[in-house]
């Protein structure tokens, strides 16, 4: 039951050093965490650093409705909660204010969560 694509999304998804989380009771809000970590830290390592979620949906060649959106940094990393559009896919990387890039060795990040 826990395959199912129903339930899946209800569960934390670990895509390497970036966890995506479902926010309920708002399924259609995630929470993206990019953790720290001396094996890819490169973004955020200057105290002054402020890390961004650059993100857009629909087409991977074409995203749509892009936009930066300001991270915290907590204990678990670079964390944002942002509300994804129904049923379609969301695509992401990391920037920060140095103009430092993390784009997943040029695949960047894609998830699609079925809203139900």
């Amino acid at each position: 039951m826990r395959d199912h694509p129903a339930v899946r999304k209800l569960f934390d998804v670990n895509l390497g050093h970036v966890t995506i989380q479902p926010v309920l009771p708002g399924r259609d809000n995630v929470n993206i965490i990019y953790h720290d970590s001396p094996k890819h830290a490169s973004l955020g390592e200057v105290p002054s650093a402020q890390v961004y979620l650059h993100a857009g949906f629909g087409d991977n060649s074409y995203w749509l409705d892009v936009k930066d959106y300001p991270m915290q940094h907590t204990a678990e990393g670079w964390q944002c909660t942002i509300n994804c559009q129904k049923n379609t896919p969301l695509h992401f990387c990391f920037k920060d204010s140095n103009n430092n890039w993390d784009n997943n060795h040029g695949q960047n990040w894609t998830v699609e969560l079925e809203v139900f």
